[in-house]
Order: structure tokens, then C-alpha cells, then sequence
């Protein structure tokens, strides 16, 4: 994965800290909009995956789904960080 998908995850990850904190409907949609831009740079079958999963009425509304989407952030960090 390309340095400025990473280190635009890791701006994610700072920004949207706290689920609780970013359940507006701006918040969500935005998030989901930076996981659009790294698919289509990365061609990501997972994130098309989570992409598929949280569409149109599916959109994120509770805290915990919003921590799931952190956490798929987190771990595709993780994995090509450490590549």
C-alpha cells in the first residue's frame, strides 16, 4: 500500500478517535468516503467488502458499528505498516 494511503489512515485513526464522537450522519459519510478513495487506490477486496456491508440503508448507525469500521482501519494500518 502507497505511503500517503497510510499515512492518511493514520490521520483517520487521530481524527476519529473515539466512535462516540463521530456518529453524525457528516461524520459516518465522511469516513466512508476516505475508505472509497483507499479502495479504488488499492483495488481492496476487504475494503469493498465493508464497503458493501455499510451501504446506502446499511449506513452506520450505532457506535459499535462505527468501532467495527476502526478496527478494519486499525488492522489494514497495522498489516501494511509493517510490510
Amino acid at each position: 500500500m502507497k505511503s500517503e494511503i497510510l499515512e492518511s489512515m493514520k490521520a483517520v485513526l487521530i481524527q476519529y478517535g473515539s466512535p462516540e464522537d463521530m456518529l453524525s450522519y457528516s461524520s459516518v459519510d465522511h469516513l466512508m468516503g476516505h475508505i472509497r478513495v483507499w479502495h479504488l487506490k488499492t483495488n481492496s477486496q476487504t475494503m469493498l467488502d465493508l464497503l458493501q456491508r455499510y451501504s446506502g440503508h446499511n449506513r452506520p448507525l450505532t457506535v459499535l458499528e462505527v468501532h467495527d469500521i476502526l478496527s478494519h482501519i486499525r488492522r489494514w494500518y497495522r498489516e501494511e505498516s509493517s510490510k
